[in-house]
């Protein structure tokens, strides 16, 4: 029979929760896998959600983390979250679309059917709104 004393030494804490940091670890894991290893992002975007999941993989394969280092997990998914929250889209290359409202802006309408030039000044008109729109990036193009 065992002592009051026997049970208490022989107490094991349970295992920390790992189910959200699981599951975050597979959501990022698929995008980056369904996003073409994330070619749109910034480069130090991909790297903050890369070293974020190694570290998250890390800690979800732990089995000796218990719920006194549940913090350890809960920092882990934090960071896995802000880092994928934060992911940057790299920047619309507009050199072509400057250029092109160069070309257009330069044609003299004159000799043109009414038709055409009208079109043409549309069309002029919509690229130098987008031209001017902040924050374009590379799925805008």
């Amino acid at each position: 029979m065992n002592t009051l004393a026997d049970i208490l030494k022989n107490l094991e804490y349970k295992a920390a929760d790992m189910e959200a940091l699981r599951a975050l670890c597979d959501v990022v894991q698929e995008q980056k896998k369904q996003e073409n290893n994330w070619a749109d992002y910034e480069d130090s975007s991909v790297k903050n959600v890369e070293e974020a999941l190694s570290v998250a993989l890390e800690v979800v394969d732990r089995t000796d983390l218990t719920v006194l280092e549940q913090g350890i997990v809960d920092l882990t998914l934090k960071n896995l979250k802000w880092a994928r929250e934060h992911m940057s889209l790299k920047p619309a290359s507009t050199a072509l679309l400057g250029e092109m409202i160069r070309r257009a802006e330069a044609v003299q309408t004159d000799s043109y059917t009414e038709n055409t030039a009208a079109e043409l000044k549309i069309q002029l008109d919509a690229a130098r709104e987008l031209w001017n729109t902040a924050g374009l990036t590379i799925r805008d193009q």
